[in-house]
């Protein structure tokens, strides 16, 4: 069986706040799941949206991210989730906007690597359930 606690400590997926606020470990299972199969993808689509002027179909990718990352990430992604979502909508590619973008890619990065890891210490594991 996974355990939270057998988990390393992570920086950016955040297991323990996703377990308190949804309060079902299937739930957060399924979710992490699908975090999994989806956030590269749609990582990769918003920073060819983003790099190409495609600034309605970045804002949109962004605000489903906006939709489900913040329940697994730390605060300071999510904030950056939802100022870069911001910036977007109302100064377009500006200079401010380009630097979150940049800070952003980092950090969600750093929260893919660390997904990956989850899964494949879920895949491992006997039990499909924390």
């Amino acid at each position: 069986m996974l355990e939270i606690k057998s988990l390393p400590n992570f920086q950016y997926l955040t297991l323990d706040s996703a377990l308190d606020n949804l309060a079902d470990k299937d739930l957060v299972t399924d979710l992490l799941l699908l975090l999994h199969e989806r956030l590269k993808d749609d990582w990769v689509a918003f920073n060819q949206f983003f790099y190409e002027d495609k600034l309605n179909q970045a804002n949109g990718l962004m605000h489903s991210i906006k939709g489900i990352v913040p329940m697994f990430s730390d605060n300071d992604t999510t904030i950056q989730i939802k100022q870069l979502e911001e910036g977007l909508r109302m100064a377009g590619k500006s200079a401010d906007v380009v630097m979150l973008h940049l800070k952003l890619d980092a950090r969600m990065q750093a929260l893919i690597s660390e997904l990956n890891q989850w899964h494949a210490l879920f895949e491992k594991s006997s039990s499909t359930k924390f």
